[in-house]
C-alpha cells in the first residue's frame, strides 16, 4: 500500500502512480488503456482508492473539479478533447447554474437505465447502462459559471469501440435539454 495525499492506493500494480489531490476524479486502467474504471475520491467509492478522513473534503476542493482526458480508444467524447475522434461541443446556459443543473437532471432522468451517482454544486456524474449486455458508461457534467458553459465527458468503462454510442447519447441530451438551459 502507498499513501497519496490522504488517499490510499490499495493495489499499486493497477494504478499509474499519479499523485492526486482530494476532490480530483481519478481513473485507473486495468490490463489495457481502453478499459478504464472511474473512481471518485470525493465519495471514497472504488476498489483501488479508499478515502482517508472525511473532514479533508471541503467545499473548496470540490469546486476544483476537472474532467479526465479521454483515452486513445474511440469509446469516449469530451468537451475538453481537441482531436476529431473525441471532441464535442459543450452546452451553453443562460439561467442561473442551479436552474440549468436542474434542467439537465430532468433531461437525463427521461433517458432509460440512467442513475445519478454523484452530485455537488457544479458537478453531476451519471451511469448509463446498456440494455442487452449491461455495459456501464460514465457521463460527467461540469458547470463553469464564469463562461456559462456545461463541459462534459462520456466514456465507456470497458471495450475499445462503442460504435458511436457516447457521442449519440450526448447529442440526444443536447436535443432534450435544448433551450431549457
Amino acid at each position: 500500500m502507498k499513501r497519496l495525499s490522504g488517499l490510499t492506493l490499495l493495489d499499486e500494480r493497477e494504478g499509474d502512480g499519479r499523485v492526486v489531490q482530494i476532490g480530483d476524479p481519478v481513473v485507473y486502467s486495468r490490463q489495457e488503456p481502453s478499459i478504464a474504471y472511474s473512481v471518485s475520491c470525493c465519495t471514497g467509492v472504488g476498489d483501488w482508492v479508499a478515502g482517508g478522513d472525511r473532514s479533508e473534503y471541503s467545499a473548496a476542493s470540490m469546486s476544483q473539479r476537472t474532467l479526465f482526458p479521454c483515452p486513445s480508444s474511440p469509446n469516449c467524447v469530451s468537451t475538453h478533447a481537441t482531436d476529431e475522434t473525441h471532441a464535442i461541443a459543450p452546452f451553453q446556459y443562460k439561467k442561473p447554474r442551479a436552474e440549468a443543473k436542474e434542467a439537465l437532471k430532468a433531461a437525463c432522468a427521461t433517458l432509460p437505465r440512467t442513475k445519478l451517482v454523484e452530485e455537488d454544486e457544479s458537478y453531476l456524474h451519471y451511469e448509463f447502462t446498456s440494455l442487452m449486455l449491461r455495459f456501464v458508461d460514465d457521463v460527467e457534467f461540469l458547470f463553469d459559471e464564469t463562461t456559462k458553459t456545461v463541459h462534459f465527458r462520456s466514456a465507456s468503462r470497458t471495450g475499445h469501440s462503442d460504435l458511436g454510442v457516447n457521442r449519440k447519447r450526448m447529442e440526444q441530451v443536447r436535443a432534450l435539454v435544448g433551450r431549457q438551459l
